[in-house]
């Protein structure tokens, strides 16, 4: 995570929030040769969120690119599930509300807050986050928001839409508790993070 600082910046001394790197799994049980990882980290008032991707084959029709992408570059926009989309949804324990943060290979974002399952509709965009930081290279994807919501603990999933060359589409994410693709799902945030 010193990434996002800069070369040789120590980490604040804050009290720390930490999640856990996790693997993605696809719904579905024919799934390519690919891996996919993820991992958050909260300090003061950033959120960072890190994809690891594996695709030795060039399988995923839309790749990631290399650098830092600057902030007027980035889009907000809708509907981002039609293509390749990294997500993670997050909420505070016991709540019914929950955020979902897209972000597509091409620069394109959102981040929407629901107040119960897929409501409203259509989905409502959030400011309670914004993207300060957006660096992607041929195997990662890290987002650095910020936010002034204080979170004692949180429930969370990462998730991923990957389309293929093919044009088939594997829908992946820390945890699938539906009978079908459902990243919504309440009992779907799984992992947690606690205050040091």
């Amino acid at each position: 995570m010193d990434l996002l600082l800069g070369p040789g910046v120590d980490q604040p001394a804050v009290r720390r929030y930490h999640f856990q790197v996790a693997d993605l799994i696809s719904f579905q049980t024919d799934s390519p040769n690919i891996e996919l990882t993820g991992d958050a980290d909260i300090y003061e008032n950033h959120l960072l969120i890190t994809f690891e991707l594996s695709d030795p084959k060039n399988l995923i029709a839309a790749s990631l690119g290399h650098g830092s992408w600057k902030l007027e570059h980035l889009r907000r926009a809708d509907e981002l599930w039609k293509k390749t989309c990294f997500e993670a949804f997050l909420s505070i324990p016991g709540e019914k509300k929950y955020w979902e943060l897209n972000i597509a290979t091409d620069g394109e974002w959102n981040i929407y807050s629901f107040d119960d399952y897929r409501t409203p509709q259509p989905p409502k965009e959030s400011t309670d986050f914004h993207i300060s930081k957006l660096i992607t290279t041929p195997q990662s994807l890290t987002c650095e928001l910020t936010t002034k919501l204080k979170f004692p603990e949180l429930d969370y999933s990462l998730c991923a839409i990957i389309k293929m060359r093919d044009g088939n589409t594997f829908y992946y994410s820390t945890n699938h508790a539906g009978q079908k693709p459902d990243f919504h799902i309440r009992d779907s945030l799984s992992l947690q993070c606690f205050r040091e």
